[in-house]
């Protein structure tokens, strides 16, 4: 029989240790105090849970922060946690974007190589992601002229993503567009 999502979460949430669960419900207050636009509280409380909790780190603590701001449309302080938590990665393609949308390009890229480094990191069989990505084709575009190393690497491996397609189905939408790019360099 097939659990549910709050079943699993339930299980989850069992399985974690006192500090833990002390840990996310300190998570919890902060995400909570900033919907409320109670942001001086939220700092008290962060900085609390950075005293209680040294060893966890900030980045959870900065990736809530950024998550719910994020929410908000607050995309300048969301910008804000996200550099004081490290540019933890699983953000780096929603920051990329962001970047684009606001034409600030070559930070956009930053971001992109950000993520793609990430998933090096963790096994050179990770990528390429079902779909592409499209980031991977952004970056390969974007390089064509700048480093055509780079941009062939880039490329290559959105094109891969194709081939692969981990079982998924997903076709790759800019494949003709990669495919006449690495022809011209």
């Amino acid at each position: 029989m097939k659990k549910t999502t709050k079943e699993v979460k339930k299980e989850i949430w069992d399985s974690l240790s006192i500090e833990d669960k002390l840990y996310e419900i300190m998570l919890q207050k902060v995400r909570q105090l900033i919907l409320k636009g109670r942001e001086s509280e939220a700092k008290t409380v962060g900085s609390a849970s950075k005293i209680l909790f040294p060893e966890k780190g900030e980045v959870a603590l900065y990736s809530a922060i950024f998550e719910v701001f994020w929410k908000k449309g607050q995309y300048k302080k969301a910008l804000q946690a996200y550099r004081a938590g490290k540019r933890p990665f699983w953000h780096a393609e929603a920051v990329g974007q962001y970047y684009e949308r606001q034409g600030l390009i070559k930070q956009a890229m930053a971001e992109y190589e950000n993520l793609v480094n990430e998933y090096f990191k963790m096994g050179k069989d990770f990528l390429p992601l079902p779909g592409g990505p499209a980031f991977l084709f952004r970056l390969g575009q974007w390089y064509v002229k700048r480093n055509s190393k780079k941009a062939r690497k880039y490329l290559t491996l959105y094109l891969r993503a194709e081939k692969d397609k981990h079982g998924t189905g997903i076709g790759i939408r800019h494949k003709n567009a990669a495919k006449a790019l690495l022809r011209g360099i």
